[in-house]
């Protein structure tokens, strides 16, 4: 869900002043920071009480929407968060239309990359 997001946030920067309202560096690293800070939090709570707001507003934060300088910039990133970083997500199993999430039994990164592989059009 966090590499998905990553990308939605960092495709948009194709789109020149349609995707954001200015220049925004989303890079590898950001992933990786967003990553860590999620990792290091997730040491701390328990899998059934999972606290999805809390979550969206580390990832935004920390790293994609406390960076944008624009009001409305902030406000497509948090609509990002709240739409891929809830439970449902993961229950429904589907980050996008046709693009069903990896199963949460492939826990490790090649399990991962090959479902992707596989399941993007």
């Amino acid at each position: 869900v966090l590499s998905f997001l990553h990308a939605l946030l960092a495709l948009r920067r194709r789109y020149g002043f349609q995707g954001w309202s200015r220049e925004y560096d989303v890079d590898l690293q950001d992933l990786l920071d967003c990553g860590d800070v999620l990792h290091a939090y997730f040491h701390n709570i328990s899998g059934e009480n999972m606290p999805w707001a809390e979550l969206q507003q580390i990832c935004g934060e920390t790293v994609y929407a406390g960076r944008a300088g624009d009001t409305w910039d902030a406000r497509i990133c948090t609509a990002y968060l709240q739409r891929l970083v809830r439970a449902e997500t993961l229950e429904e199993g589907e980050l996008g239309p046709g693009f069903k999430c990896p199963a949460r039994k492939a826990s490790s990164r090649a399990d991962c990359v090959a479902h992707v592989m596989h399941a993007l059009p």
